[in-house]
Formats: C-alpha cells, structure tokens, sequence
C-alpha cells in the first residue's frame, strides 16, 4: 500500500527507488507485460541487474496446501479469488 499510494505515482520518489522486495506477498501484472497492475509505473524486475522495479518473494518448503492464498500465483489473488481478466501474477524468474 505505501509503494501504490506514495511511491508509484510520483516520478521524483520512483526516480529515488533501488528495488522494492515485497516478502510474502505478490505482484499483479497485465498479461505479458511488467507493469499496470498493482502498479502503473514500477515494472516488476526481470533481471537481477534491473533498477527501480519490485520483487514479490514468498518461500515454502513443500507445495502450499489448498486453499493457499499464496504460492498459487498464476491462478489465485492473495484473497484466494480469480486474477481478474487479462493480468497474472508476476514471479521473477519463472
């Protein structure tokens, strides 16, 4: 919420963004692209290279159980509904 409200919408903040590593969490995207979901202007990161972008990092150490919210990032939300039409959910290094 602070990126969204406070940093994604103003160039002089996102000009002053190394990386936002979201922990357990995840990170909606349109179809294809790496932006315009959860954020319009930050891009995910699709190298380890890459400045001014976002990581959703979430780790288990054996598939999550249904009806995890997490872990199931191509198909569910973080409320365990449907990604809306059109967007996915964006892991780094698919």
């Amino acid at each position: 919420k602070l990126i969204a409200d406070e940093i994604d919408p103003r160039p002089q903040s996102r000009a002053k963004l190394v990386s936002a590593v979201l922990l357990g969490g995840q990170v909606l995207v349109r179809k294809g692209k790496d932006v315009g979901g959860d954020f319009q202007h930050i891009r995910a990161c699709r190298s380890d290279r890459q400045l001014s972008c976002v990581v959703a990092f979430s780790t288990f150490n054996a598939t999550p159980p249904d009806p995890s919210a997490f872990g199931r990032a191509s198909t569910t939300l973080g409320t365990g509904s449907r990604a809306p039409a059109g967007m996915t959910s964006y892991a780094m290094w698919q």
